[in-house]
């Protein structure tokens, strides 16, 4: 991991935020003009390495599914459904094709609580039921688990290699630009590797993409760029 890179906070826009491994492809941005709930695309909301996420983790019952999808191979038989998590593969119930684009973003109409996954699926018919990715959330009441009165911590302290990595964060001051990273343990405080603005909200959870081996520290700070590279709280886990 780079420790030296530094956001670009005047030449790179803000749309494009996602971390290419090696480089940066968005740093931190200023506070953008347009809130994103207005950007057609979040691509912001796909982590990494994935093809779809929701662009929450958490619903109320009936609220609508927000799902952004990114890195889609363009075919135009490429089709997403949301089902429920313990679905077998070849089920679905809402769905569309994409249509050939490679990125957007889909309204899904409100669940009853419960646990569900978004998945996509490659080239319909020939791709057949075979989930290219798979993404999973929560319609109901989320529980946030920060030990004691921390701001941040992981679902668990140690993880498989190329796990997915759920972050789950509360007490925040509800700053649109509080942000939360995952790094090296040993990283410097002004390094950041994968990382999100919370948008304001308080509480909640994130799901980050799988990592190689090593020692982590999920850290969390506040209003950037007034709150700099200050780090509020700290989380250390690794992946095995």
């Amino acid at each position: 991991m780079k420790s030296t890179l530094r956001p670009l906070l005047s030449c790179l826009p803000v749309l494009l935020g996602f971390w290419v491994e090696g480089a940066i492809a968005n740093p931190r941005p200023t506070v953008p003009t347009t809130t994103p709930s207005a950007y057609p695309v979040l691509v912001s909301q796909v982590p990494v390495g994935r093809q779809v996420a929701t662009q929450k983790t958490t619903y109320a019952p009936s609220e609508p599914i927000m799902v952004n999808y990114a890195n889609l191979p363009g075919n135009s038989g490429d089709w997403i459904t949301i089902v429920p998590a313990n679905a077998p593969d070849n089920s679905y119930e809402e769905w569309f094709y994409t249509d050939g684009q490679r990125s957007g973003s889909r309204q899904f109409k409100g669940l009853a609580a419960g646990s569900y996954e978004v998945r996509v699926y490659h080239n319909w018919p020939n791709g057949g039921y075979v989930v290219q990715d798979r993404y999973r959330f929560t319609v109901g009441t989320q529980t946030v688990t920060p030990i004691n009165n921390r701001h941040i911590s992981t679902n668990k302290t140690v993880y498989q290699a190329n796990e997915p990595i759920m972050v789950n964060y509360a007490n925040l001051p509800g700053n649109r630009q509080d942000w939360i990273t995952i790094v090296a343990a040993n990283a410097p405080d002004d390094s950041y590797g994968e990382w999100f603005y919370t948008q304001g909200q308080r509480s909640g959870s994130r799901q980050f993409r799988g990592l190689a081996p090593g020692n982590y520290e999920v850290r969390v700070y506040y209003n950037w760029s007034a709150g700099g590279y200050v780090v509020q709280d700290r989380y250390a886990f690794t992946v095995r």
